[in-house]
């Protein structure tokens, strides 16, 4: 949860996975998301972050309504990566929020990563 009311700059919050070593091509991630306000409330993005690059991966932006709404996001195949769920709020919105809930990966293989031990 974001409480996206009266910023003086832009500013984010993000929630990330653990890094994984490998996902399966029909790797989903799925999540209800409230996104509610007045005026320029910002955005909610997901992103795979790896190493040197950072995809996005699914976004929505402003005022959704008060009700709740289901994402269906496809992950696909990485390696050596997080998963971010990132919510964007923009100067000066006057009244809003960002809420996520009940996250969960579906169809997936997903490995931890696990950092290489020196020699």
């Amino acid at each position: 949860y974001i409480n996206t009311d009266g910023f003086a700059k832009p500013n984010y919050a993000i929630l990330q996975t653990p890094r994984f070593a490998v996902s399966g091509p029909t790797c989903r991630l799925k999540f209800w998301y409230n996104i509610y306000g007045i005026g320029k409330i910002g955005s909610l993005d997901v992103v795979a972050m790896m190493p040197n690059k950072t995809s996005l991966l699914w976004s929505v932006g402003g005022s959704q309504g008060a009700e709740w709404k289901q994402a269906d996001v496809a992950v696909g195949q990485h390696g050596n990566y997080r998963i971010g769920i990132r919510a964007n709020t923009d100067i000066g919105s006057p009244k809003g929020y960002m809420a996520i809930d009940d996250t969960s990966f579906e169809g997936c293989s997903i490995k931890t990563y696990k950092k290489p031990k020196k020699t």
